[in-house]
Formats: C-alpha cells, sequence, structure tokens
C-alpha cells in the first residue's frame, strides 16, 4: 500500500511597497562601507515577519502591463500587454497600433528621483519632471518580432520628449516617445502576444521595454 503525503499550502499575498523618496539612492559602483541601507518588513496584526535589508538605486525601472497589481486609469486586464497608449488614452494593440512619427505614453514605475520631491504616499499634485542624473533616460526603438528589452547605449538611441511624475497617482510615471519612420521591411503584427517594435526604457542602472505593434 503506497501512502499519499499532503500539505496544505499557506496563502499567498502580494504587497505593493513605494520606496520611500527620502532616501539617498546609492551611486554606480559606490562602495558597500558608504551605501545607504534600509530595513524593509511587514506586520500583520500587530505581528512583524522577518524582514531584509534593501539598498536603494538611482531608478529600477520597471513598464508597466496590464497584469500589474498597481495599474492606474482602469487599465488592468488580461491579456498583460504592455500599459502604452496613443494620445488621446487609448491602448495601442495589435488592432489599434502606433504609427510613423506619432507620440505615445509609456507608464512605469521606478524612473528615480522627481525634480521636485513628492512626499511618499502622497499623490502628486502637478506634473514633475524626472531629475535626470548622468546621461538621463534613453530611449531605444527595435523594429524585430517579439524583440526583447534591450539597454539602451548612447550610440544608438534618443532622450524621451517628457518623462516624469503623473498628476493624482502615487510613484507612477509616464514616458513620452514619438515613433520614429517605421521601417518598410519590418514585419507585420499578426495578432494577440505578437509584436513589431519593442521600446527600451534605459537609465543610469537599469532599463525594461515595451513590445508593442505598429502599422508597418
Amino acid at each position: 500500500m503506497t501512502g499519499v503525503q499532503t500539505c496544505a499550502l499557506p496563502i499567498l499575498a502580494a504587497v505593493t511597497v513605494q520606496i520611500p523618496y527620502e532616501l539617498t539612492p546609492n551611486a554606480p559602483g559606490g562602495s558597500l562601507f558608504t551605501s545607504s541601507e534600509a530595513f524593509l518588513a511587514v506586520s500583520e496584526n500587530g505581528t512583524e515577519g522577518p524582514g531584509f535589508r534593501v539598498r536603494p538605486v538611482l531608478n529600477q525601472i520597471h513598464i508597466l502591463n496590464r497584469c500589474d497589481s498597481a495599474v492606474p486609469f482602469g487599465y488592468r486586464g488580461s491579456p498583460c500587454e504592455p500599459l502604452v497608449t496613443h494620445a488621446d488614452g487609448t491602448l495601442v494593440t495589435p488592432w489599434n497600433p502606433a504609427r510613423s512619427n506619432e507620440a505615445i505614453v509609456l507608464y512605469a514605475f521606478g524612473l528615480g528621483r522627481p525634480a521636485k520631491e513628492v512626499e511618499t504616499g502622497s499623490t502628486t499634485p502637478a506634473p514633475t519632471r524626472v531629475a535626470h542624473i548622468g546621461d538621463g533616460l534613453r530611449v531605444r526603438f527595435d523594429f524585430s518580432a517579439n524583440a526583447e528589452p534591450s539597454e539602451p547605449l548612447p550610440d544608438s538611441t534618443s532622450a524621451p520628449e517628457y518623462s516624469g511624475l503623473v498628476q493624482g497617482q502615487i510613484g507612477l510615471y509616464q514616458v513620452n516617445v514619438r515613433v520614429p519612420q517605421v521601417p518598410v521591411d519590418t514585419p507585420p503584427c499578426i495578432g494577440s502576444g505578437s509584436s513589431n517594435l519593442t521600446v527600451s526604457v534605459g537609465g543610469v542602472v537599469s532599463f525594461d521595454g515595451a513590445r508593442i505593434c505598429v502599422e508597418p
């Protein structure tokens, strides 16, 4: 007789935490002995769980998709498409693609300190630009089918038209970019989950991107 042992899995919960603007970020290549650290722990009903140390950095870019837990403006849903919109607020999708020379908006977390700091946990009272450090934010356009995000290097990239905190939101940024002229040999999008342009956004220490569709 073979016995089968079962175990009850714990209930999992996701917690979205805003890393405080008030922390001093660590510069690339800084010494561990002089770096800034903080301690993060979560408590429930007065019971504190095991915590861990965090080292704040200049940026940790994450381009939102519709499955993220903190998606604004009612865009949350499935499929998990990148949160990229046209100027009128409609989503960029295979059925509503972007076009050459069009300005589109990417929404993101972790772009770094704004030029005018907003108290942690408070909504942004007015649009506030990112305080660019070093070379600032860079954008790379890759007109390939289903390409992964790649680090935008200075010799093959451009700057966004605008990047900053979104008014009325907490810790949410937008990055406005203009789509270049779409090359004539760009492959077409063939349906849900496909892309023919990857827009990568990079900062001093991180990068991320969104795979979208453009009209060839």
